[in-house]
């Protein structure tokens, strides 16, 4: 074994370097990650009849559990938000090209397969969303053969995500703002009418209302009023509240962290890229060195065996050798 040593320590030297040089040319990958947490108030939040208002309309807030967080990452790998990141210029990895992220993928074909083609490799190989329940955090990740393209398209595909949350807010707010509105309009009619019913109830008994049938009609109008113009507060209140929420563009989410260009790719490594090559040279060093080391024992013990075995691998007889 210790005659193998060179050669042990060349397949080794051969393995790193192969190795080496394969990380130099291969396509690398950066990672950049946003991550953001969703901070409106959730249904359990809100006044008791907004709180059901929301509820009816999808609008509950997002921190109602696993469910609410997960949507929030469904939303990003949706067709819409995808579809204007795939029409969005970026620079590209050479830093002199500017193109769409389409145009920067590699994708080809017919423009309709292309686009296609696009959405699937961002779902399958770019894009990579998680949820953590404990923290109430979603984390998008965006790999990349650039760290700048990298960052880039995270933080973009973010703003994309905003808008279209602040866009879902405002649409939610409107059909509470009409709800309200056409509620506000029954109560107000219903306590004009309790209110009416108590003024003809004063006006037809001025003489008096000390009989006790009178005093609990009385007590009844009253109550009535009173029921009525508590829902008309309420609706007045949550119709106002529909209508700031209606104007407000404000972001809810709370970013944890933004997207920066990465200084070191995430793949391939090329220390240990180096390190696993020169072990897998070193062991088929060894391998052949133990192979070799067998082969001239054998010749040493017996020589016509050998001579025969060797023989019939390579298909011919081999004459004994005279003592």
């Amino acid at each position: 074994m210790t005659r193998r040593l060179p050669l042990i320590f060349l397949l080794t030297l051969l393995g790193g370097g192969l190795a080496a040089v394969w990380s130099l040319v291969v396509t690398p990958r950066f990672e950049a990650t946003t991550r953001f947490a969703p901070g409106d108030l959730g249904v359990s939040q809100l006044p008791g009849g907004l709180a059901s208002l929301a509820s009816q309309f999808g609008a509950g807030g997002p921190m109602g559990g696993p469910r609410s967080l997960q949507f929030y990452a469904d939303v990003l790998e949706s067709r819409d938000l995808l579809t204007r990141l795939l029409e969005d210029e970026f620079t590209g990895p050479a830093d002199s090209t500017r193109a769409t992220l389409l145009e920067l993928l590699p994708v080809g074909g017919e423009s309709s397969e292309q686009l296609e083609d696009g959405l699937e490799l961002l779902r399958e190989q770019v894009l990579v969303t998680t949820v953590d329940d404990r923290t109430g955090t979603v984390s998008l990740t965006v790999v990349m053969p650039s760290a700048r393209l990298a960052a880039d398209v995270a933080n973009r595909l973010y703003q994309h995500f905003e808008a279209f949350n602040i866009e879902m807010r405002r649409t939610s707010a409107s059909e509470r703002r009409r709800f309200a509105d056409r509620e506000l309009a029954t109560a107000r009619a219903d306590l004009q009418s309790a209110e009416g019913a108590m003024r003809d109830f004063l006006e037809s008994n001025r003489g008096g209302l000390e009989a006790p049938r009178l005093t609990f009609q009385q007590y009844r109008l009253q109550r009535r009023i009173d029921v009525a113009q508590q829902v008309y507060s309420q609706m007045a209140q949550e119709l106002t509240e529909a209508k700031i929420a209606e104007a407000r563009d404000t972001p809810v989410f709370a970013v944890v962290q933004r997207a920066h260009a990465p200084a070191r790719r995430s793949w391939p490594n090329r220390t240990r890229t180096t390190l696993m090559g020169a072990l897998a040279g070193g062991a088929l060093g060894v391998l052949l060195a133990a192979l070799l080391g067998t082969t001239g024992f054998a010749r040493a013990i017996d020589p016509v065996g050998y001579d025969r075995f060797r023989a019939a691998l390579r298909g011919r007889q081999v004459t004994p050798h005279n003592s």
